[in-house]
């Protein structure tokens, strides 16, 4: 059901109540989804049960699952439970390997998956399981190398590498090109999300633009380092939120 919203004296009318105490609804990022992945054992126990493609269909579908495997570890990660956190990483460090001992086993024999043979989703997921594979950062080093050339042809998503190049420029010590990689305040999550160094700050929005990315003021508007955000969400029907964004904002951050 939509709501018909009229603005009286800066104050939003025809919003309706919420569906669940806002202040205590559950972060979505910190439950389980019912149609994630089922964890059916061990993450080795999983990985290892998944059939290795040979060809870009195949392959494709390979990547699928352990993409799916990955984000559904990673979200167990944030729950709001300490021992469950625990667990979560710990098997998140064995996927993490997995999986990068499988991407260096597909690069060395198909090279950079290039959109026009594998599409879009297949590329994605390969970046993103790269991306994860921070115990072998001469692994992403050798992959964003391979990236690189194939940007002009559209072979590549240029988010995708930029995600990369930050990553990689992150573990060098060096500061980032475009402003992806950053963190929540910790200390006071009111102040929000602020990126890592970058290199020429001035002409962010330039390289960001030229990429594919949104400018950077966009991009850190989208942290919910708070967690107001994902509060209001939960406690709201979705058609209602887009349309009352702004007042159960309001509410949630009290």
């Amino acid at each position: 059901m939509r709501y018909i919203l009229i603005l009286i004296s800066g104050i939003l009318i025809g919003c309706p109540k919420p569906t669940a105490g806002v202040v205590n609804a559950p972060d979505p990022a910190s439950t389980s989804n019912a149609n994630d992945t089922p964890e059916t054992g061990p993450v080795e126990h999983e990985l290892a049960a998944i059939t290795l493609g040979t060809d870009p269909e195949s392959i494709t579908n390979e990547l699928a699952l352990r993409v799916a495997i990955d984000q559904r570890l990673r979200n167990d990660a944030f729950d709001v439970d300490e021992a469950t956190r625990a667990r979560a990483w710990a098997q998140v460090a064995i996927a993490d390997a997995a999986n990068t001992s499988r991407m260096q086993d597909l690069v060395a024999q198909f090279g950079w998956p290039p959109i026009s043979t594998f599409g879009e989703s297949a590329t994605y997921d390969a970046w993103l399981l790269v991306q994860h594979a921070d115990q072998n950062p001469s692994f992403q080093r050798e992959v964003l190398a391979l990236m690189e050339p194939m940007l002009a042809s559209g072979e590549v998503l240029g988010n995708n590498y930029a995600y990369l190049w930050d990553r990689v420029a992150g573990a060098d010590d060096r500061p980032q090109r475009y402003g992806t990689q950053g963190t929540c305040n910790q200390d006071d999550p009111s102040q929000g999300w602020a990126p890592l160094p970058i290199e020429d700050h001035e002409t962010i929005d330039e390289r960001r633009a030229a990429i594919g990315l949104m400018p950077m003021a966009a991009y850190i508007a989208m942290f919910d380092c708070s967690g107001a955000r994902a509060r209001a969400e939960a406690a709201y029907e979705g058609e209602d939120w887009a349309a009352c964004a702004t007042e159960y904002l309001a509410i949630a951050s009290d």
